[in-house]
């Protein structure tokens, strides 16, 4: 089951790690791009592992996977001196915005510690950190996961990535197991067709059952 709400912590470190990795690749990234490229890495994270390793609740919303408390984590992380931002407006008003992202430094706490997700951030910023926004957000509105949001009409609702429980190796306990059995004493117990000895035994329990009907009646 996916996530019911956003862990900020754990995102603010992989909003973090994105962008590192990305400066070293030297990849133009904005949030929209740091939104699909989280949702597309938890994706692949799933495939793979069973489990999205993001910390985000995704949810269907204007532009596809996102949610509403990105922004701030995003706020929180340019105040803090992590991420360097750019806007840049444009319109006859004014109307339209994109920010651009930037890491600050070339290092975080989650690459310098070899958390897992992190091979699944850089694989999508290998296969797709050079994409336009604009066209990560139509590759992300392909995935099953949104198919199946727009199919039930669910805009606003959470996404089901489809997580899996990972399935524990039960090898060692059942190898365990067997030497139980094989230090048992044998079994007298008749393995034939033969089944007389259960006739015996019901014959012997019949006045018993007997008195224990007319109680009960």
């Amino acid at each position: 089951m996916s996530l019911v709400a956003t862990n900020k912590e754990r995102a603010a470190k992989c909003i973090e790690a994105l962008l590192v990795l990305a400066s070293r690749k030297n990849l133009k990234i904005n949030r929209t791009k740091v939104a699909k490229l989280l949702y597309l890495a938890d994706l692949r994270s799933v495939d793979q592992s069973g489990a999205t390793g993001s910390g985000i609740a995704w949810r269907w919303l204007n532009h596809g996977p996102f949610d509403n408390v990105l922004s701030s984590i995003e706020d929180g992380l340019v105040q803090q001196g992590v991420v360097e931002r750019k806007t840049t407006r444009w319109g006859r008003w004014n109307e339209n915005r994109e920010h651009d992202l930037k890491a600050a430094h070339l290092s975080s706490s989650l690459i310098d510690g070899s958390d897992a997700f992190v091979a699944h951030i850089d694989a999508v910023l290998d296969d797709m950190g050079s994409w336009t926004a604009n066209r990560l957000k139509k590759h992300a509105y392909q995935t099953p996961p949104m198919v199946e949001a727009k199919e039930n009409d669910d805009r606003g609702g959470l996404l089901d990535l489809d997580e899996n429980e990972q399935i524990p190796n039960i090898g060692p306990a059942l190898a365990r197991y067997q030497r139980v059995l094989d230090d048992q004493p044998p079994d007298d117990t008749p393995t034939s067709e033969d089944y007389s000895f259960l006739v015996e035994e019901l014959e012997a329990l019949a006045d018993a059952r007997a008195r224990a009907t007319r109680r009960i009646l």
